[in-house]
């Protein structure tokens, strides 16, 4: 099905089915160390190892299917083969057999990592038989759709034609990253984005920009500090599970300035919450809180700052004093040649 000879990359939201080889029936991988994501790697044969996939060379393997694929021998990889120093990480995927249905040709010289949340159940396809015109799509009650994401090629419900993306774009500034998604039809799916850096996980706000496109902007502390950040795009229909359907990669642009605001907590917040800042040189610097119209309602701090980091509370009330009321606020470092903004929710 496909013979990758590459340095490396990635295939996501794939099919490979009814194929044919001496080795490596769906994937041969014979040089470079790919990542597949979101794929079917279905009802492929091998005459030698690995029917659905065989590897030389390291492969990683997430919220993909292997089912339903042969080969001659049984006992030689009916899913996957693993020879020739490869290594090879398997997580969140679905495998016909477990993790005995793959072979390992050299032990401590190939390597095999089965991670976590893999599964070995019928992952319930709405075709019976190897046909590609029948897409693969999963019943609606498929074990494939866990809690942590849609595992196999984009594709919930029989005779139906899914939702799919048209575009999913992420786009890296130097005050923050905008996310950009379009559909291929208007739906009333619900959304959900979510940015993660290591352990820490965050929702990042979207706004519906026209029926089928969809837009997001992430100031958050994270899309402002050097680091890798990840975001998934969720979706659901008549409040079933929530399903992964995109995921990109991110890395913010990050300039050197005399001030930056550091985190806001919480946020949301209710009655009062504390914005955190630095400065790398002193001077004269103001925190000021704006409203969605541009009016400043209060100025926290206004005056001479020396080097490090320095916090200011606000409790949510304006310059004459009365509690404002709910809704999205911008809190403004401003320095002399340099500027720094966050958005605050106030929810009474």
């Amino acid at each position: 099905g496909v013979r990758w000879y590459s340095a490396s990359g990635e295939m996501s939201d794939c099919i490979i089915s009814g194929n044919t080889a001496h080795v490596g029936g769906g994937i041969y991988l014979q040089y470079g160390w790919p990542t597949y994501t979101r794929c079917t790697i279905t009802g492929n044969h091998a005459e030698g190892e690995g029917g659905g996939c065989c590897s030389e060379q390291s492969l990683y393997f997430y919220y993909n299917i292997l089912w339903g694929n042969t080969c001659d021998n049984p006992e030689r990889g009916p899913q996957m083969a693993i020879w020739g120093g490869g290594r090879v990480r398997v997580d969140h995927c679905i495998v016909d057999g477990d993790s005995i249905a793959v072979y390992l040709e050299e032990p401590g010289h190939s390597e095999y990592l089965w991670g976590e949340n893999n599964l070995a159940v019928d992952p319930q396809f709405c075709s019976s038989q190897y046909d590609i015109d029948e897409y693969w799509a999963l019943q609606s009650d498929s074990p494939a759709l866990s809690s942590s994401g849609q595992i196999g090629a984009v594709g919930v419900g029989c005779g139906e034609t899914p939702t799919l993306l048209s575009r999913f774009a992420v786009l890296a500034g130097s005050a923050g990253i905008r996310i950009d998604w379009s559909l291929a039809a208007a739906t009333d799916d619900e959304f959900r984005l979510i940015g993660q850096r290591g352990e820490r996980k965050w929702t990042v706000p979207h706004n519906q920009a026209s029926l089928r496109s969809y837009t997001a902007y992430d100031d958050s502390p994270c899309a402002t500090t050097h680091g890798e950040i990840t975001y998934q795009l969720f979706y659901r229909s008549d409040q079933n599970r929530w399903l992964l359907i995109a995921e990109r990669a991110a890395w913010p642009v990050v300039t050197a300035g005399e001030c930056r605001i550091l985190a806001v907590s919480p946020n949301p917040f209710n009655p009062s919450t504390t914005i955190s800042y630095a400065v790398t040189r002193p001077g004269r610097f103001s925190v000021s809180v704006y409203d969605v119209y541009g009016r400043i309602v209060a100025t926290l701090a206004d005056g001479g700052h020396l080097v490090g980091e320095h916090q200011v509370r606000w409790d949510g009330r304006d310059m004459a004093g009365p509690h404002l009321s709910s809704g999205v606020y911008l809190v403004r470092l401003d320095g002399e040649s340099t500027r720094s903004s966050r958005r605050l929710l106030l929810v009474r």
